[in-house]
């Protein structure tokens, strides 16, 4: 009886070693809101290690599947989430406290919106009717590497000015 009962204890532990062993760790978030709305996204690129940059194999989609391997260009539209947004109103990101440990930059339309890295979970900025010119931007929360020379982290949000269309995959 103690044999089987060790046996079967034995096997649950195999079991859930195994279970835990193919356990991927989800990958950070960053949400980003303005006024009462707010998008959610998971980094569309991420190192768990803060000194290796990113490849390929650290990207949720692929090549094969129409993502672009230039990580300064957008990714598919099912990964970048549309956010609609007031000019004058403040912006506000909110990026996992380990991205935030390393720090992180925020870029619009390829225009850095920070002097310095970001330390903290949080960061807001106003855009004005003059930063839309008519169209949405491209809102890029960019995690570098522990030695600050390439990227460790993407995530993709697109900010629709209120007065436009909506777009059709805002949420």
């Amino acid at each position: 009886m103690l044999l089987r009962r060790t046996a079967v204890m034995l096997a649950v532990l195999l079991t859930a070693a195994a279970t835990l062993t193919g356990c991927e760790k989800p990958r950070p978030l960053a949400t980003v809101f303005s006024g009462s709305a707010s998008v959610a996204r998971e980094a569309l690129c991420w190192s768990s290690e803060p000194a290796e940059p990113l490849d390929a194999a650290d990207c949720l989609v692929d090549e094969g599947s129409g993502t672009l391997s230039d990580p300064d260009a957008a990714k598919l539209t099912d990964y970048v989430a549309t956010l609609t947004v007031n000019s004058g109103q403040t912006i506000g990101i909110s990026v996992d406290p380990e991205v935030a440990e390393s720090g992180w930059s925020v870029s619009v339309n390829g225009r850095r919106r920070n002097a310095d890295l970001i330390n903290s979970t949080y960061f807001r900025f106003e855009l004005s009717e003059r930063d839309f010119r008519g169209t949405s931007l491209e809102l890029q929360v960019i995690a570098p590497t522990s030695d600050l020379t390439e990227r460790r982290g993407l995530w993709v949000f697109r900010l629709q000015p209120a007065s436009a269309e909506p777009a059709a995959d805002a949420e």
